[in-house]
């Protein structure tokens, strides 16, 4: 929770600048204009996804393991088994699904682009 008001902080804060910064004429070119936006949301993203929770989570796996290994050793390698099960599963999938996701962020660029083309001309 304290991510996502922490998001919402920084996003209050950047919009009124970002909107400034979009509708002010200046010598910048339209596609600068629009990355403003489009960063903002981005690092909006970052802070209240997943990601950066995984990141804050990462080093309690180890106390965890402890603490389970001490309860009984048997409930341990279970859970020691469990975690090397999701860490193999990670590296599949990204293995797996790297290409199509490629071709996924190369289009939504594309994408963008042209949007951001068709409104610079419009």
């Amino acid at each position: 929770m304290l991510l996502i008001e922490v998001s919402e902080k920084l996003e209050n804060d950047l919009s009124p600048i970002i909107y400034n910064n979009i509708v002010t004429p200046t010598q910048h070119n339209q596609n600068d204009k629009t990355n403003y936006v489009n960063d903002l949301n981005i690092l909006k993203q970052f802070l209240s996804g997943h990601v950066i929770i995984s990141i804050l989570d990462a080093p309690w796996i180890f106390i965890s393991l402890g603490l389970i290994f001490i309860i009984h050793y048997d409930l341990g390698f279970l859970a020691l088994g469990s975690c090397l099960t999701l860490i193999f599963l990670v590296f599949l999938t990204q293995k797996l699904t790297s290409k199509q996701l490629e071709e996924s962020q190369e289009l939504s660029f594309k994408e963008r682009k042209l949007v951001t083309n068709a409104t610079a001309s419009a």
